[in-house]
């Protein structure tokens, strides 16, 4: 993360966020995506750090966020403002600071969930999505999530409860 430059942003909504940008290169055509990756739980930004040194040989900007509740990043207290609709607004908040409008989103483990729903939100902005280590699982608005259905079934296949 030594190659990258760490910066935070302040949301509308008064979260401070902390990020890590790659350096400019006037190399790179400015209509590049820029890879926004998302580390998953109970990781940081720093989840990419033996990778980005490749990633810095692509020809494509970095950004990699501590998302909400990690690391440099506000850590509230009211469970609320965790929900995925103001989180991406947060992360799509910090794209327009750093004036990048078109994204290649990249979600490890948990944050894969967050990046679906980033596209989910801001199909404008992503270009390819890329899942790491989570399938893909849709929003049901019908049915709600049963943690606790969920988690007798996950104690019956697997022999613990898998969200404890």
């Amino acid at each position: 993360m030594d190659q990258l430059e760490q910066k935070t942003f302040t949301t509308s909504r008064s979260i401070t966020y902390t990020y890590y940008r790659s350096p400019s290169d006037s190399s790179i055509n400015p209509k590049t995506p820029t890879l926004l990756l998302h580390h998953g739980f109970p990781d940081d930004a720093h989840l990419w750090a033996e990778i980005v040194p490749e990633l810095l040989k692509l020809p494509y900007p970095l950004l990699i966020p501590d998302l909400l509740g990690y690391a440099g990043t506000s850590k509230p207290t009211d469970s609320s403002l965790y929900n995925y609709r103001d989180q991406s607004k947060d992360v799509s908040e910090i794209l327009d600071a750093e004036n990048i409008s078109s994204v290649i989103v990249i979600g490890h483990d948990w944050g894969s969930i967050f990046t679906q729903r980033f596209y989910l939100f801001y199909p404008e902005r992503v270009v390819g999505l890329i899942l790491v280590n989570l399938a893909y699982i849709p929003p049901n608005h019908d049915t709600p999530f049963d943690l606790n259905g969920v988690n007798a079934m996950t104690e019956k296949k697997f022999g613990y409860p898998l969200y404890a």
